[in-house]
């Protein structure tokens, strides 16, 4: 009995999830942070059709005209899906490098890494349709854990700590700042 009142509140959550309601809320902030995503990146109306899923630019430009000046709006799961990942992207983007000039030039600048072979990212973006935009995403969320990028300067001359350097701690030996029960406070 539990677990059927469980599974219909999942599948309830993820009706109103895509629902019109839900996605008209959500459509006109997206889009106008989409925009100004895409201005900060420099990207042609052209391309952030493509980015959108290849709607029209007249399409793009009716519904950027509709969210700057706060009229209705419902864009489809699929269009705030990839908004969506536009905006993980930056995200990443903003904790990895300090300006927009660092950014603009990693998305621009030609990577040899496994998802890039040779491409630029945001020519992956563009042209990848929702998988390069999910591949773009998994590896800068992974850069921003230390995988898939180069070292830096401050990885330059690392030397791994040798066996004689490591100290283990022994936890039952007294005077490690532990204060025995007689030195505690009373409560």
């Amino acid at each position: 009995m539990i677990e059927a009142k469980a599974e219909e509140t999942v599948s309830l959550r993820d009706h109103r999830r895509y629902s019109i309601k839900n996605r008209r809320r959500l459509s006109g902030p997206a889009l106008r942070t989409f925009t100004a995503i895409s201005d900060g990146w420099n990207l042609s109306r052209c391309q952030r059709c493509c980015l959108l899923g290849g709607r029209s630019t007249s399409a793009y430009h009716r519904w950027e005209r509709r969210a700057l000046n706060h009229s209705a709006l419902v864009l489809t799961t699929n269009t705030l899906f990839r908004i969506s990942l536009a905006f993980r992207i930056h995200r990443t983007l903003t904790i990895l490098f300090e300006g927009e000039c660092e950014t603009n030039a990693w998305l621009r600048n030609c990577h040899l890494a496994e998802p890039f072979n040779g491409l630029a990212p945001v020519v992956l973006m563009i042209d990848g349709g929702v998988d390069g935009l999910l591949a773009v995403c998994r590896f800068l969320e992974g850069a921003s854990q230390g995988i898939n990028m180069q070292p830096n300067s401050a990885d330059v001359g690392f030397q791994p700590y040798s066996d004689d350097e490591l100290v283990i701690a022994d936890e039952s030996a007294p005077d490690r700042g532990v204060q025995s029960d007689e030195q505690k406070c009373p409560p």
